[in-house]
């Protein structure tokens, strides 16, 4: 892929830890010792865009905390370049590779605003994130969770992110997973104004972007929604 860097594994639970490049796994992190567990295994898997500057405080960690049992462990693999360039096939290759090799039994997926950033065709990423979630699929994964795109307040960008949110839908529901529709929830607390969502600063009424990233309430948000959708499916494939 052109441009690609590797996709950023860390762990979000502090259950577990794992770093990409051959370091070991298996720390207790800052909790001592590993809850006994209590039912049966769970490992949840985000996949994301970008790197997570501190994983305990993202809507990850947060859903993490609130909707799975206190024995899971969690994984983010982030990749800045889901689609980009002609090696993106085999970009896909390695992110399905490193997601299957985990074995998860909770997978989220919030991808997108990237590539409408770049300008990358709805068909183009609809295919890229089918190839995706049928991987997914034929991996028995029981629960997989994908918001659509936030609103995103970029002029000539609103006809791309409806486009978008029309192909994940079709995609999601065509193998299995389960649609998280943090646009219309963010809509909705915007008043239909996308621009109110996003500032420089955490101190606007709505704001839940600031330029460097989701700020708590933002953060609270998707997580919320994200439990929601697990709360109602527990096991979207069956």
């Amino acid at each position: 892929m052109k441009g690609r860097s590797p996709a950023v594994l860390v762990a979000l639970g502090v259950l577990a830890s794992l770093a990409v490049s051959g370091c070991s796994a298996g720390s207790s992190g800052l909790r001592g010792p590993p809850l006994q567990r209590g039912g049966s295994a769970v490992t949840y898997v985000s996949i994301d865009e970008g790197s997570l500057p501190d994983p305990r405080f993202t809507w990850q960690q947060q859903f993490y905390r609130s909707a799975l049992p206190p024995w899971a462990v969690a994984y983010d693999i982030s990749d800045e370049d889901f689609v980009a360039g002609s090696s993106s096939l085999q970009a896909e290759s390695e992110l399905i590779g490193e997601v299957t090799t985990l074995r998860p039994t909770v997978v989220t997926v919030s991808l997108g605003p990237i590539e409408i950033a770049d300008r990358i065709s709805a068909p183009t990423f609809a295919a890229a994130l089918g190839r995706l979630l049928a991987a997914l699929r034929r991996d028995a994964v029981p629960t997989v969770l994908v918001a659509n795109v936030i609103p995103i307040p970029i002029p000539g960008r609103q006809q791309l992110v409806a486009s978008y949110n029309s192909a994940i839908a079709v995609v999601t529901k065509l193998e299995g997973g389960v649609l998280v529709d943090v646009h219309a929830a963010l809509l909705k607390l915007s008043s239909g104004d996308p621009a109110a969502l996003f500032t420089h600063s955490s101190d606007g009424p709505v704001t839940v972007f600031a330029s460097e990233g989701l700020v708590p309430r933002g953060a609270a948000l998707f997580a919320q929604a994200f439990e929601k959708a697990m709360k109602h499916h527990p096991d979207s494939r069956r």
